[in-house]
């Protein structure tokens, strides 16, 4: 099962088989945190990948939203969520040494499980590629500066990132603004 490469450690159920008319299933981890899985790609023959709630589920059981919040506001940063990803938005900041505390700490203001983010997405020949996109596994920040901007995406399966790692990407990415 491809939810079970995705997170390494834990084991998954299902509730309720995968409806195509729905677009959904309903499946549950070892201590019976129940979560949707969606939009599944296949081809008659092998599931090849999908999208899952179960990290979202846990974000959400440690009020990760609230925290986000807190620590976007601290820095004087901006969030937007949706169903998929989190974004922050610099608001025209170029202090990336307070841009990356920002991100770190969100990064370690929940406890999440060991996170593989797929590599490569969607369909090889010849190839069978089983991989689950975890709701709110993605932080992308929105580097500013006047009218130029550029998006740096952080993954939960990068939250061992350092403060120091996570500047380098910020700095590559307001780089990328002024080219």
């Amino acid at each position: 099962m491809c939810l079970e490469q995705t997170y390494p450690e834990h084991t998954f159920n299902t509730v309720k088989s995968f409806d195509e008319s729905t677009d959904c299933g309903i499946y549950s981890d070892e201590t019976g945190v129940e979560f949707n899985v969606s939009n599944i790609i296949y081809n008659n023959t092998y599931h090849f990948g999908c999208d899952d709630a179960y990290l979202k589920s846990l974000l959400e059981s440690q009020d990760y939203i609230n925290k986000v919040a807190e620590i976007t506001k601290k820095y004087n940063l901006t969030f937007m969520n949706d169903d998929s990803l989190v974004r922050i938005n610099t608001n025209n900041s170029d202090n990336i040494s307070d841009i990356s505390l920002a991100i770190y700490e969100i990064f370690n203001c929940v406890n999440v499980p060991e996170v593989n983010w797929p590599e490569e997405q969607g369909f090889s020949t010849g190839v069978i590629n089983y991989y689950t996109i975890p709701d709110w596994g993605v932080l992308l920040c929105r580097c500013e500066t006047g009218q130029n901007a550029a998006n740096e995406v952080f993954t939960f399966s990068e939250v061992n990132l350092t403060k120091k790692e996570i500047e380098q990407r910020l700095e590559t990415c307001y780089e990328r603004i002024q080219n």
